[in-house]
């Protein structure tokens, strides 16, 4: 595994380890070299015997290494998967929390539509019915018109009636004759005090009597 892959987190304990395992590799390179020519490729300090221990001490100081930067690794592990499990419930409860927010979101949107088309049917009968109250003011307006009209006429009317019928009266008291008043009935001929004639007739002149 390449040194970029690797997590930064973990990036100490694979240099770390990888650093001795090469070194390893190098130690045993070397002690292969010396058992199949120990003339040729012996260092000029430590013996065979030097160099053989440590190598057997590396290989057995390896297995520990191993174990203990595994345990450090698991145990970054473990705290990654805390850290994890955690960021999981908290994303869990984001999500329901957004899913109940959405769920609330729908249902005011499905009511504020309802209210709308509700307001909309509303607004557009109150329109029906102010055009009606319009229409029926206007006729009372025009009827109120036409009254008013008719109730002009009948008072011109009214007055020349009274003024003609003033003229009337005023007429009738000027001439003799206006009031009309009716004769008194015929009566029996009383002679000439008591003729029974009624005012504005003479009697008629009285005869001699007749000499036997």
């Amino acid at each position: 595994m390449s040194a970029a892959k690797v997590n930064p987190d973990y990036m100490p304990v694979f240099l770390n380890f990888t650093f001795r395992r090469k070194a390893c590799a190098c130690l045993a390179t070397q002690v292969d070299l010396i058992l199949r020519d120990p003339v040729d490729h012996s260092p000029p300090g430590p013996s065979v015997h030097g160099i053989l221990q440590l190598n057997s001490e590396i290989q057995q100081s390896l297995p520990d290494l191993h174990d203990s930067h595994g345990m450090q690794l698991h145990r970054r592990l473990f705290k990654k998967e805390a850290c994890c499990l955690e960021s999981r419930k908290k994303l869990l409860n984001m999500w329901r929390e957004v899913n109940s927010v959405c769920q609330i979101r729908n249902l005011s949107k499905r009511t504020a539509g309802d209210v709308s088309n509700e307001l909309e049917t509303t607004a557009a009968y109150h329109r029906q019915e102010v055009r009606l109250f319009e229409e029926r003011a206007q006729e009372s307006w025009v009827a109120t018109e036409q009254m008013e009209r008719v109730l002009s006429e009948l008072t011109r009317e009214n007055a020349r009636l009274r003024q003609l019928l003033a003229q009337v009266e005023f007429n009738s008291q000027l001439s003799p004759r206006g009031l009309h008043v009716p004769a008194a009935p015929p009566t029996a001929h009383r002679g000439p005090q008591g003729s029974g004639e009624p005012l504005g007739h003479e009697a008629p002149p009285a005869r001699g009597r007749v000499q036997p």
